[in-house]
């Protein structure tokens, strides 16, 4: 499901286009950039190591568009086998089995792993930063650099999950002040060396960047993490942010696609079965430590740096998608104990999930989903050449969306894959594009 029809069920938005340019430029100049696109905030920017990524794949095929999907594919498939590892590791098999299962054939998470864009190796990176640390609160103290390492990937590829900092602060705070064994042996030099080598290497090209634009990555993002914090707490009044409800129901829509896509409402009472199961447990079990109660405390605090952020915004979510599975595969084993009939519900949850997602074309060329296929954007790409018949020209937006600079940068790409990209200079041929309904419309101003 992660490979299946990739070229005519292919999501290709405008941003993904600017991480595509960015790589061929990088390609074909040699110039590597420092950073990658910008966030919600202007003046900060992701990190560039999916432009690295994409630029290898892209490499390796010839620059085809399609490299980039099946470098995200493979990603995410990688992701399922991980997810496995730790329920079977740190719980038991059938845990593992379920997680893995419901994992595999989430909807939401199938859709993002079939997208190449900044935020498709997020889960994975999650998945192993919940592994590492965990076998870390079992004494296995190498593979804290490997903690280290993960936050630092974690940060180049989407801002917003700067929230796992403090979650692995906190629960090394608690490890210090409960004196629990497994804080001894990451005291040791080898320890300190390896981990601040890990939270480095990643950030060299974020650092070089800072050192030459005044620090907007590192030291004015940390205040304005600070600045935000207060916000979120009440000391300082909002401003220019959206509606709590409406963010809320944001959440919830999109969760529903993550653990039941069929019926919103059973996904909502699986969440908050999951929610009050896990609290209770943690609570009566005083196991703070445990891999349910490590889990629970990232995903919750991953969560509730959604909500601050205030922003309706599908790119901070895949951080949560491995925390989420887990902690229902968690519920779901407890009740099989309870009932062994559990595991056909598991199944029947995992299949109609498969159901709704080939019903919906994988939310591709649909209303309301991600955006037109990358086979019709091409079509679209090929009328225009078409039509330009050899002659210089360029390209414009219109409608919804065609505010944001990237809005046409995804067919920048591929006219310019197909022999003849838009002129930079102004020229009097100039072809509108407008998307609506998923609907493509190329006009002659």
């Amino acid at each position: 499901m992660r490979f299946e029809k990739l070229d005519s069920l292919m999501p290709f938005i405008g941003d993904q286009g600017w991480f595509y340019l960015s790589a061929r430029d990088m390609l074909l100049t040699g110039n590597i950039p420092l950073v990658g696109i910008t966030s919600s905030h202007t003046w900060l920017h992701q990190g560039p190591l999916w432009t690295y990524m994409l630029a290898a794949a892209l490499f390796v095929s010839n620059l085809n568009p399609l490299s980039g999907v099946i470098l995200s594919s493979l990603i995410g498939t990688i992701t399922i086998f991980i997810v496995y590892r730790i329920g079977s590791d740190f719980f038991s098999a059938k845990v593992g089995l379920a997680a893995s299962l419901l994992y595999a054939t989430s909807p939401l998470v199938i859709i993002h792993a079939r997208m190449p864009y900044h935020t498709s190796p997020i889960p994975v990176f999650v998945a192993l930063l919940f592994y590492s640390l965990l076998k870390v609160l079992r004494g296995k103290s190498m593979y804290f650099p490997i903690v280290i390492l993960c936050l630092s990937l974690l940060y180049n590829f989407e801002l917003a999950t700067v929230v796992f900092f403090p979650s692995v602060l906190l629960v090394l705070g608690l490890g210090i002040y409960k004196r629990e064994k497994w804080v001894r042996p990451l005291k040791s030099r080898k320890i300190i060396i390896l981990s601040m080598a890990a939270l480095l290497a990643p950030m060299v090209p974020i650092l070089i960047y800072d050192f030459k634009n005044g620090f907007p990555q590192t030291l004015r993002f940390g205040a304005w993490l600070i600045y935000k914090g207060f916000q979120t707490i009440g000391f300082i009044e909002k401003s220019n942010s959206e509606p709590f409800l409406s963010v809320v129901a944001f959440f919830i829509n999109k969760l529903s696609l993550l653990i039941f896509a069929p019926n919103a409402f059973v996904s909502i009472i699986i969440l908050f079965a999951t929610l009050v199961f896990s609290t209770i447990t943690i609570w009566k079990r005083k196991e703070f430590f445990s891999p349910l109660a490590t889990i629970f405390l990232l995903t919750t605090i991953g969560t509730a740096g959604f909500f601050a952020a205030g922003a309706r915004s599908e790119a901070y979510l895949p951080m949560l998608f491995p925390g989420i599975v887990l902690s229902v595969s968690f519920l779901a084993f407890t009740l099989y104990k309870i009932n062994k009939y559990t595991v056909l519900i598991i199944i029947a949850v995992a299949a109609l999930n498969v159901v709704f997602i080939y019903q919906n074309n994988y939310f591709v060329d649909r209303f309301l989903g991600y955006g037109s296929s990358l086979t019709k954007r091409i079509d679209v790409a090929k009328t225009i050449l078409k039509l330009a018949d050899s002659q210089e020209y360029n390209i414009e937006g219109r409608g919804p969306g065609s505010e944001f600079e990237s809005f046409t940068m995804n067919y920048e790409y591929l006219l310019w894959w197909l022999g003849d990209s838009p002129s930079r200079e102004k020229q009097e041929l100039i072809f509108v594009i407008e998307e609506k309904q998923n609907q493509i419309d190329v006009k002659i101003k």
